[in-house]
């Protein structure tokens, strides 16, 4: 009986690496700045080519974007 419970735990363990990988996440992250004066980018806007994801820079141009999609990607950067 213990060889059993073993292999069932086993395969139990396998199963739940494949399912963390399987929902492994993309982070894209940096910080956006002005190419003239070097200075940060607050409130522009990153999203993902062709999906609805997307997010802002915070006021010191910092940002981080979680994607459930593997690279390559195209970001699309906006600022009014």
């Amino acid at each position: 009986m213990t060889k059993h419970y073993k292999r069932r735990l086993l395969a139990l363990m396998a199963f739940m690496a494949l399912a963390v990988a399987a929902t492994a996440q993309t982070v894209v992250s940096g910080k956006v700045l002005d190419f003239a004066t070097k200075e940060p980018l607050p409130g522009v806007n990153i999203v993902v080519k062709g999906k609805v994801i997307g997010t802002i820079t915070d006021v010191s141009g910092a940002f981080s974007l979680k994607i459930s999609d593997s690279p390559p990607l195209t970001l699309t950067f906006s600022y009014v």
